[in-house]
């Protein structure tokens, strides 16, 4: 039998559809085997690009890089004087184990249609992980407290003190107290 125009038209589309869809999984299917235990290019993780780069060719590029962060000295002014510490003075860590894993598992996990999703964004916009910092509150604190040393003063409540039938008013005092909310930011 004859076929129609239309029904040319949606064969030949369907098929093109068909061709269309199956080269798209096939590139990203090859894509996904290139870069098979390596990172997927775009990837970042505090902006530092580790895309194509195994894990741990990425590990010895981040400690290298968050060894010349900790080495690098924090000037603070306290009261006029500058004074310097460091990171590892103040307790604190990056970790790169989290936010290794997530980088590494982007567009390898989930459905295909997220796959596909998370693999096209990548090719146009870069995917940036960010490092886990924790640090030690007690070290913190008492570092920051240590730099302002004289600074830091409780303040004091104006009192009544009698002494037989004398009253005595001890007067308030002013305190200081160093914001080491500042530095958590």
């Amino acid at each position: 039998p004859k076929t129609s125009k239309w029904q040319k038209i949606i064969i030949t589309t369907l098929g093109s559809v068909v061709v269309f869809i199956c080269l798209i999984y096939l590139i990203f299917y090859g894509y996904d085997k290139v870069y098979a235990g390596k990172f997927f290019p775009g990837i970042t993780i505090n902006r530092i690009d580790i895309g194509g780069k195994t894990k741990t060719q990425a590990i010895v590029l981040l400690e290298n890089k968050i060894s010349a962060i900790k080495d690098q000295d924090i000037k603070v002014n306290i009261d006029g004087e500058i004074k310097d510490i460091y990171l590892s003075d103040l307790g604190v860590e990056l970790q790169i184990d989290q936010p290794l894993d997530q980088a590494f598992n982007y567009a390898r996990e989930n459905n295909v249609i997220n796959k596909l999703s998370q693999s096209i964004r990548i090719l146009f916009n870069d995917k940036d992980f960010n490092l886990t910092i924790i640090y030690d509150e007690e070290k913190f604190t008492s570092k920051l407290n240590d730099l302002a040393g004289d600074l830091v003063k409780q303040a004091k409540n104006s009192t009544v003190a009698v002494s037989g039938e004398k009253l005595r008013v001890v007067e308030e005092e002013w305190g200081q107290e160093a914001d080491d909310d500042i530095f958590k930011t």
